[in-house]
């Protein structure tokens, strides 16, 4: 990893949308720390690759976390629970307690740089789906618009994307678009992971000091 580059901290890059987003830079041969509690998953994946990895379990605070940060200009966070059943206590630890001590960590080190955070839309609006979702992942809706006022109020530079349902189909076949304010989930608002992965990348790399807090969809979901 080059040092006069900048660095990329990506937290939750061993899957989904992270791994791609990870992926992604890689390909580009840009700088990526990925970071990552389970080190057998992280290294299989990339472990031939130039990013450096550091093994750490967000929910639990600690020097290693803290160390995450040297030398990093970029946050891309895209941890959560994975898409299975869960409790609330497992939500509530992973999805808020967690990005409470990375914050923390970030804030601690010094972190001055841009911290993407990766959510869901339609957490402000009732809907069929978001109540299908709740019964799935109880307490989802109030701890991960917990996490979005901790990082609000964090003080660090953020931009918060509310990403659509994802899917597998047409990745870069469909345009983006950034809505600025919440809409409720639906079938139709749908992007693929590859595209949100783009938006991840562009918006770290934003250069000015303004915060953001947008959707992103494809263009059919948002007219």
């Amino acid at each position: 990893m080059a040092d006069s580059a900048p660095v990329t901290l990506i937290i939750g890059a061993t899957s989904g949308t992270g791994l791609i987003t990870a992926q992604k830079l890689l390909q580009r041969n840009e700088s990526v720390r990925i970071l990552g509690r389970n080190r057998l998953k992280a290294v299989q994946i990339f472990g031939t690759s130039n990013a450096e990895i550091v093994v750490c379990d967000i929910t639990k605070p600690s020097d290693v976390l803290k160390r995450a940060f040297d030398g990093v200009q970029r946050v891309i966070y895209t941890a959560a629970v994975p898409p299975r059943r869960a409790n609330e206590e497992e939500i509530r630890q992973v999805d808020y307690e967690g990005l409470l001590n990375v914050l923390a960590a970030a804030k601690s080190a010094g972190f001055s740089g841009r911290f993407v955070y990766l959510t869901t839309l339609g957490l402000t609006h009732k809907s069929l789906l978001m109540s299908v979702l709740g019964m799935i992942k109880p307490g989802i809706v109030q701890w991960r618009t917990a996490a979005i006022e901790a990082l609000r109020e964090s003080g660090l530079k953020y931009s918060i994307i509310r990403a659509g349902l994802f899917t597998t189909s047409s990745p870069g076949k469909k345009t983006t678009v950034l809505l600025n304010e919440d809409i409720p989930m639906k079938l139709s608002t749908a992007i693929s992971r590859k595209d949100v992965a783009d938006v991840l990348i562009a918006e770290s790399k934003r250069n000015d000091t303004s915060n953001t807090d947008v959707v992103a969809v494809w263009q059919k979901a948002a007219s």
